[in-house]
């Protein structure tokens, strides 16, 4: 865990300014502590928090190119990589919302799952009407995200 916290710190040093980036180890130090097993870990919240981090990466990457531009040679930055107008501008764009899209699309579809077999469950009476109830919330809930997103994502051509 030590490590992971070393790691999030030189990370969050490296892509952010002053000011956020004490806003930024405040809320990874409250996440580190937060974040105690694995299911937790690797949660449709978790995940959507570090796409939120990787889109402020890349926003912080895409200034530093800017930034760069006549003061590093072409042959550097294309070494460097992803420096590319097409890559900043549409891929930096599209790839975090495909990731996005697809955590709340698997989480959808999970939930349709979990739904379906609470529902055999119920039926055969080992699950309860209350069972029933909480996880067709959570699949409305997860249906209703999703559509949301998918509604307001637009991929950059």
């Amino acid at each position: 865990m030590l490590l992971k916290s070393l790691i999030g710190t030189v990370l969050l040093t490296l892509f952010f300014p002053s000011g956020a980036l004490a806003e930024k180890k405040e809320a990874a130090a409250e996440r580190s502590e937060a974040v105690e097993s694995a299911d937790q870990e690797f949660s449709l919240d978790e995940g959507l928090f570090a796409v939120e981090i990787i889109r402020e990466c890349l926003q912080s990457f895409r200034k530093l190119t800017e930034e760069a531009q006549g003061k590093i040679s072409k042959a550097k930055m294309k070494e460097i990589g992803n420096t590319e107008w097409d890559m900043q501008v549409l891929g930096f764009h599209n790839n975090p919302g495909t990731l996005e899209g697809t955590l709340k699309k698997q989480d959808f579809l999970i939930k349709q799952l979990q739904f379906e077999l609470i529902k055999r469950q119920a039926k055969e009476g080992s699950a309860k009407e209350k069972d029933l109830q909480e996880a067709r919330k959570a699949l409305e809930a997860s249906q209703k995200a999703f559509q949301e997103f998918k509604k307001n994502f637009h991929r950059k051509d």
